[in-house]
């Protein structure tokens, strides 16, 4: 039975996308091995990206999935070989999917929340830079 192919790791999509540097990849996961927080939040913490940043990776990560590979080419069954995947190999797999969509559902809302609280700071600093522009 096959995976399905790996998603990009989100420091290597970063990278790519020049949004931080290798160095900045390397630091973040030296600190992340001692924090045991995620990648993403390491490096808003530091200062390399911030969370619209972080967001435009994850979306990259996503977007970016590379495509399956190909079937393999059609052979003879080799003698008490079993080609299909049994019932609790397809509900481990459902399960495994499930956690993954959860997991990104939350890393979503999360975000979501972010960007409204950092609207709302930037609503704030406006005004508060207009009144003094105009006081």
């Amino acid at each position: 039975m096959t995976a399905a192919a790996p998603v990009r790791r989100l420091g290597d999509v970063l990278v790519d996308k020049g949004l931080i540097t290798r160095s900045d990849l390397d630091g973040a996961l030296m600190l992340q091995r001692g924090t045991g927080k995620r990648l993403g939040e390491v490096l808003v913490d530091i200062g390399a990206i911030d969370w619209l940043e972080l967001a435009q990776g994850l979306a990259a990560q996503w977007e970016d999935e590379p495509p399956p590979p190909p079937p393999p080419a059609a052979r003879a069954p080799v003698p008490g070989e079993r080609l299909d995947p049994t019932v609790q190999e397809l509900q481990e797999m459902l399960r495994d999917r499930q956690r993954r969509v959860i997991e990104l559902s939350s890393t979503v809302t999360n975000l979501q929340r972010k960007v409204e609280q950092l609207n709302g700071e930037l609503r704030d600093r406006d005004a508060r830079l207009l009144l003094a522009a105009t006081g």
